[in-house]
């Protein structure tokens, strides 16, 4: 179980933040994905889900196959 004193929560934070970024300023997707009304967002919730998952598994994202 993931207790808040063993660093996961910090470094799912980090990596959520990091990767939300790098969706907000990658070429591939500024490109291909409409904006979120009203937030400018490019990421929805199945990117964070995404994201999450990565974490936990310890693998990296390749944006321009999402």
């Amino acid at each position: 179980m993931k207790t808040p004193n063993n660093g996961y929560a910090q470094s799912l934070a980090t990596k959520i933040f990091n990767q939300l970024i790098n969706i907000q300023t990658n070429r591939h997707i500024k490109n291909n994905r409409p904006r979120l009304s009203n937030s400018g967002f490019l990421f929805n919730t199945r990117d964070i889900q995404k994201v999450i998952e990565s974490h936990d598994d310890n693998r990296p994202i390749h944006w321009e196959n999402v």
